[in-house]
């Protein structure tokens, strides 16, 4: 303990260890969270990309097939 009343900065430093410690909890923290999100966007990303595909691949095969009604139906 300081004399007259002033802090002394042995006093203060387990304080500030303390504090340090619990941002660099929270920076963890988020970090996880950040690459967690990031693998789930990657992985959404993919499976979107085979929808699309797939989507498109419908749309070729409707066509097709509205080929093939239209010569039906023009006989």
């Amino acid at each position: 303990m300081a004399i007259n009343g002033a802090v002394a900065l042995e006093d203060i430093s387990p304080l500030i260890e303390l504090q340090i410690s619990q941002i660099s909890l929270w920076m963890k923290g988020l970090g996880a969270v950040a690459v967690v999100w990031i693998i789930y966007s990657i992985v959404m990303f993919f499976i979107n990309q085979k929808r699309a595909n797939d989507i498109d691949e419908l749309k070729k095969n409707v066509k097709r097939i509205e080929g093939k009604i239209d010569k039906l139906v023009r006989r």
